[in-house]
């Protein structure tokens, strides 16, 4: 009867713990999900900003070689 006693008290300090570790991993997860996610948002802002800078001074030499070219013209 005391090894079903201490078989139980075992298995509850395990059941508690175990309630523990998924509680922690929830919560981690949850907070690194909300990290990846605001990184990939981040990332994509910095790409489209990028782009547009791009495109603006594509434009400029675009401009800049039309101008050229119809100087030499």
């Amino acid at each position: 009867e005391q090894e079903v006693s201490e078989a139980k008290n075992k298995m509850e300090v395990v059941d508690k713990n175990l309630a523990s570790i998924k509680e922690t991993y929830a919560a981690t997860k949850e907070k690194l999900s909300k990290e990846i996610e605001d990184l990939k948002t981040s990332q994509k802002n910095e790409v489209a900003k990028l782009k547009k800078i791009y495109d603006d001074q594509l434009d400029k030499v675009k401009e800049n070689y039309a101008a050229e070219t119809k100087k030499l013209k």
